[in-house]
């Protein structure tokens, strides 16, 4: 499944039984940053969400946020 996880640009998170991190891909941590080893253990919404439920990316400015569309 791993061969497979790693061809593919998006991103995989398996997690145990539990709810914690026991593998990511290679598309995952190109689009947060965040390696296999830093994740492993932690629950996926701990770190993605971050402290202001910004964007997952770790260089991502926290100020940045998506907005609403304007009204037409």
């Amino acid at each position: 499944m791993s061969l497979v996880a790693n061809e593919t640009d998006n991103a995989i998170v398996i997690t145990d039984k539990d709810g914690l991190i026991q593998y990511v891909n290679q598309g995952f941590t190109k689009l947060t940053e965040y390696s296999l080893e830093e994740v492993r253990g932690k629950k996926p919404g701990h770190f993605l969400q971050g402290a202001a439920h910004g964007s997952p990316h770790r260089g991502a400015d926290p100020g940045c946020r998506q907005s609403s569309p304007p009204d037409l």
